[in-house]
């Protein structure tokens, strides 16, 4: 299945990026082949309307003898004044939109005058087939016209008034019952239509000329390369790579294409984010490619980059075309599977679970559920109460019925009662669930649980798990508990028969009349260093006891650490020195205050260090830092362990046990617990932190304990 969705990634966005490249390719070909057929459509649909107003406005001014409209004597001065003020301001938008233009050329005269613009632009050599626009107009005495060129006749033989002037005066057609149009609508007055006539030109002969060459400015050319020329391309494009996405998406097979991106994320929305999304971009792109084509085409996207002196704008202009292709077709192809999603999987399923109304209804359905079920930890009053008016409601709207409520009465009795027995199954299943599970565990099965729904016995189901893990532990801590009573006592028992064992016998040996004075001197020395020993592991039992009760005292004061920390060595240097241990210390600071136990802080420091000179490895490095924090002091006790370290770090600091296991070592097997204990009775934190043979003791003490005198 993954390497499926692989391959299907694969094609995709190949098909993505070879249909993009092939629009992109035809660019040149569309451009070739437009500028053959727009200038047809420019002068018979653009600027037919712009050329006659133009002409009406320079007959005017080369003759200002002609009127260019006549008016019955049925028509007013008022609308004479309106009429004629609009075709005024509708003439000078047309003179100002082409008198100004770089591109297009006029002559215009008469038998006494001649006006002319851009004649520089055209030869006598020039082919005047190539213009994009050549047309000679003779009007005679009558206002009959004769033209010759490559300008469809432009309808000047013609010149319909109303069309002219419907752009500019709100005006509306009286016709007969054949629909021929004879008066206008002015203002509310009507006019017959022969009473506004408009006057041809008379003895006039007219040149209109747009060169081969144009310059990428004025209204003659927006027309000529307007982006708009180029939509029926683009549209044919869209609807190809449409065709082409719809015949890929809906054959492949959907259990592939849902578990791929993006389509995999789709499918995760509800119709509503769909339609907003996709319809949004959709529209966009189609309207993007669009614009953005046809500009291109038409080359004002290239000339403005250029225009701003920016590199490379070809390419840029084709990156950007390329991205805006891309992102149009990968949203189709979105769209096309959103369809094939709903036919494969069902029209109704789709409802029901993809949109907004089936979410709407899942959740009123949830709602009703809740509310028919009970939750015994909880006040049921409450609820009962409110399925009891729920029913109640029910009962009264079909007792509104009249007759028909006894009929309506018995299939509701019926149904309630099918209702209640499902209710009470279910609680049924719920409770021999929860009931078999306490039996399990009141067996001694600690594994089982309760995953299944439980129904209104959540809240039990919720307490069992509660239940079973305290339980659990509890066991666990007591196992735990004798275990170390048991060893307790072992050890106990171990460490005081020991040195009990060899007082005894060396007194046995004292009693000896015949010992020499040196022999007595060592069997007395012997007897001191066991006795001690007694001693310190009754001491050590005392301290453990104080703490784990709670009677320890403390008795706090300012104490420089760092000192403390250098006399705990200093005491300790002979055991350290003869394992050749050094000793490098990294004080953050030589002073550091702590309100702290004096007697208890020196025993955990003398324990670490006589720690060290026990299980270090001879000719190693011990490393002693101390480092502040704003909040905390740090204290770090880092050693080389010569015997591989078979233990845990929790192991270790519980009473009794040993480095050495084999306990070939002196001591109590209380030297760490009573570490953590000291350090936890002040407020601070002590861990033990084992790396292969490294061995590191870390000491936290909070400074939030403000250092005070007594």
């Amino acid at each position: 299945m993954k390497k499926q969705k692989k391959i299907f990634s694969a094609v995709f966005a190949a098909l993505l990026v070879v249909m993009t490249s092939c629009v992109l390719i035809l660019y040149d070909n569309v451009r070739t082949n437009t500028d053959n057929n727009k200038i047809k459509d420019f002068i018979n649909t653009r600027l037919d309307e712009t050329l006659q107003l133009f002409t009406l406005a320079k007959a005017k001014e080369i003759d200002p003898d002609y009127q260019i409209i006549s008016y019955g004597e049925d028509v007013g001065d008022e609308i004479r004044a309106l009429v004629n003020q609009e075709l005024e301001k509708a003439m000078k938008e047309a003179v100002y939109y082409l008198e100004n233009d770089q591109n297009f050329v006029y002559e215009i005269k008469n038998n006494q005058k001649t006006l002319s613009h851009h004649q520089e632009l055209i030869k006598e050599d020039d082919d005047k087939n190539s213009y994009h626009l050549y047309t000679v107009m003779h009007f005679d005495e009558q206002g009959k016209l004769e033209s010759k060129g490559n300008q469809n006749s432009l309808y000047y033989d013609e010149f319909p008034l109303e069309r002219i002037l419907n752009r500019y005066i709100e005006m509306e057609y009286s016709s007969t019952g054949m629909d021929e149009v004879n008066s206008y609508v002015i203002n509310g007055s009507q006019i017959d239509i022969d009473d506004i006539k408009l006057n041809l030109p008379k003895n006039l002969e007219i040149t209109y000329i747009v060169p081969e060459q144009l310059q990428m400015d004025g209204y003659v050319y927006s027309y000529i390369n307007s982006w708009e020329i180029y939509n029926s391309f683009t549209a044919l494009g869209l609807l190809i790579g449409s065709g082409i996405l719809a015949l890929f998406i809906l054959f492949y097979p959907i259990r592939i294409v849902e578990e791929t991106q993006p389509f995999v994320s789709v499918k995760k929305w509800k119709s509503g984010v769909q339609l907003v999304l996709l319809s949004t971009g959709i529209t966009f792109g189609f309207m993007g490619v669009m614009i953005l084509t046809g500009n291109t085409l038409n080359g004002y996207v290239g000339h403005l980059l250029q225009s701003y002196e920016i590199g490379f704008s070809g390419w840029l202009v084709m990156i950007a075309n390329f991205i805006i292709w891309l992102l149009t077709f990968y949203l189709i192809a979105i769209a096309m599977f959103q369809i094939k999603y709903i036919f494969v999987h069902g029209f109704w399923r789709y409802v029901k679970e993809d949109t907004f109304t089936g979410s709407f209804i899942r959740y009123v359905k949830r709602k009703i559920n809740a509310l028919m079920e009970v939750d015994l930890s909880n006040n049921v009053q409450k609820h009962l109460l409110k399925l009891v008016l729920i029913h109640m409601i029910i009962i009264m709207v079909i007792t509104t019925t009249w007759i028909g409520g006894y009929v309506l009465s018995i299939i509701y009795a019926g149904c309630l009662f099918v209702w209640l027995k499902k209710k009470t199954d279910v609680i049924q299943q719920d409770y021999h669930k929860v009931s078999n599970a306490m039996k399990e565990l009141g067996n001694g099965n600690f594994e089982v649980e309760i995953n299944e729904d439980a129904g209104m016995f959540n809240s039990l189901k919720d307490e069992f798990g509660h239940i079973r893990l305290g339980f659990e532990k509890a066991v666990q801590e007591e196992t735990k508990s004798q275990n170390m009573k048991t060893e307790l006592i072992s050890n106990v028992s171990h460490d005081l028969k020991t040195p009990l064992t060899c007082i005894k016998n060396y007194i046995v040996l004292l009693q000896d009349d015949h010992l020499d004075e040196a022999t007595r001197h060592e069997y007395l020395d012997n007897l001191n260093q066991y006795s001690n020993r007694l001693t310190t592991l009754i001491e050590d039992l005392f301290d453990v006891s104080k703490v784990n009760s709670g009677n320890m005292k403390l008795e706090r004061m300012n104490i420089n650490l760092v000192a403390l920390i250098e006399q705990a060595q200093a005491e300790c240097m002979e055991l350290l020195e003869e394992k050749e241990l050094c000793i490098v210390s990294n004080y953050a600071s030589h002073e550091i205050q702590l309100y702290l136990d004096g007697g208890k802080t020196y025993r955990i420091f003398e324990n670490l260090f006589t720690n060290i000179g026990k299980y270090a490895m001879p000719h190693s490095r011990v490393y002693i830092d101390v480092n502040e924090t704003t909040d905390m002091v740090h204290i770090a006790f880092k050693n080389i362990s010569y015997a591989q370290m078979n233990f845990t770090s929790e192991e270790i600091v519980d009473r009794f046990v040993r480095g050495d296991k084999s306990r070939h070592e002196g001591g109590s097997g209380l030297g760490l617990a009573i570490v953590k204990s000291f350090v936890e009775v002040q407020g601070g934190k002590f861990e033990i932190q084992i790396d292969g043979d490294l061995f590191k003791a870390l000491i936290s003490f909070p400074k939030n304990i403000k250092a005070q005198k007594d």
